[in-house]
């Protein structure tokens, strides 16, 4: 009975004991899992970054190209072929404050492209260029917007567009990029932008070109519009006595597009016209094109273009010397979307330059036109 008794108290210390350090023991919970939350305020594929009330969106694509082009230049026919493969990273962030949405968007590019012509064949020889910049960088809030868009381009771009064609040789649109700061709401079904613009096509260094814009659409017409100041004026860049600088001039680009796929499938047609008439750096001249689509099935679409440019420069002398060339150009292809995201396109393209006057540092001197076409495929996978 005594070691019964005595087992039985020992049993009753150590629970005793042992309890007393279960309670004693520091237990740690784990953490709450933050799951992501899908953000639809703005559209597909944002989702809010965990933590904060900003919303956040990751696209971008990749894409192969290869042409082959033939230069005709009435001695000699030379066949280059050049390709590249491009990746683009966008992320695009918005969230709401008492302003108005706070939104930013941030895309890089990285490409790899030969930098050397193969003639006739294909080379054992051939270098390649590795290019990693910046390509879009932009802050708005409240209709103010701000920074740098070499995506879009510049405002001739961005507000008198360029509808469907998305081909390789496009006809010259005059794309440029620009550091700009803008302003710019609506009224109604049209959308008005006024700002500020340092472009690549803005000449000398000195103060940004003013410009204003427009956009909108009545029924299936689309309209677009933008008027560009070029404070710096048209600057030449050949050395000899016909070097001119004007003050300051006006260029202005106009596009409107029609919608007729209430009775062609997917069809569009749209035409554009640009101008300066030699005063500013944007066109050195003027320029009009037309462009068309439309639906052959549900996956292909087939598409055409023409553009003229006809280059003008108004001496103090009134003497012509200096006669850029005119360019004719035609680009027709077809694009098939094989599945969502992914796009193969085929295109023609034939490029005619006429006769021109340049000044080589001593003389004048008299360059016969030329004539180039060529092929152009390209893969293409957005997400």
């Amino acid at each position: 009975m005594k070691i019964k008794s005595l087992l039985l108290g020992s049993a009753a210390v150590m629970a005793a004991v042992s309890g007393a350090q279960a309670a004693d023991a520091i237990v740690v919970e784990p953490e709450p899992m933050e799951y992501v939350k899908v953000c639809d305020m703005y559209g597909a594929g944002f989702f809010y970054i965990p933590g904060t009330e900003t919303c956040l969106k990751i696209g971008g694509y990749v894409r192969v190209q290869y042409t082959v082009s033939h230069d005709e230049d009435h001695e000699s026919t030379v066949s280059d072929h050049d390709s590249y493969a491009r990746a683009v990273l966008g992320f695009t962030a918005q969230n709401e404050t008492e302003y108005g949405t706070l939104g930013s968007q941030i895309t890089v590019r990285w490409q790899a492209g030969e930098t050397t012509d193969v003639h006739d064949e294909f080379s054992t020889s051939e270098t390649f260029d590795y290019t990693a910049d910046l390509w879009v960088a932009t802050i708005n809030l409240a209709g103010f917007r701000a920074g740098f868009d070499a995506d879009n381009g510049g405002a001739q771009n961005r507000y008198a567009g360029y509808g469907f064609y998305n081909a390789n040789a496009s006809g010259g649109y005059g794309f440029d990029t620009a550091l700009f700061f803008e302003y710019g709401g609506n009224v109604g079904d049209w959308n008005y932008v006024v700002g500020i613009q340092e472009s690549v096509y803005s000449g000398a260094s000195g103060a940004p070109d003013p410009y204003v814009g427009i956009s909108g659409s009545m029924g299936a017409l689309s309209l677009g519009a933008v008027v560009i100041y070029d404070s710096n004026g048209f600057v030449s860049h050949d050395a000899g006595p016909f070097v001119e600088d004007h003050d300051g001039g006006v260029y202005y680009k106009i596009r409107a597009d029609y919608d007729l796929s209430s009775f062609l499938p997917g069809g569009s047609i749209g035409a554009w016209w640009r101008a300066d008439h030699g005063k500013t750096d944007y066109v050195h001249g003027h320029q009009w094109g037309v462009t068309m689509k439309a639906n052959l099935t549900d996956k292909l679409v087939a598409f055409a273009g023409f553009s003229r440019y006809e280059g003008e420069n108004d001496y103090a002398d009134g003497v012509d010397v200096f006669d850029p060339a005119d360019v004719d150009r035609w680009v027709a292809g077809v694009r098939w979307n094989v599945v969502s995201g992914l796009y193969v396109q085929a295109e023609y393209f034939k490029t005619i330059t006429s006769s021109a006057t340049t000044w080589n540092g001593t003389t004048a001197v008299f360059n016969d036109g030329d004539a180039a076409g060529g092929y152009t495929l390209r893969v293409h996978r957005s997400f």
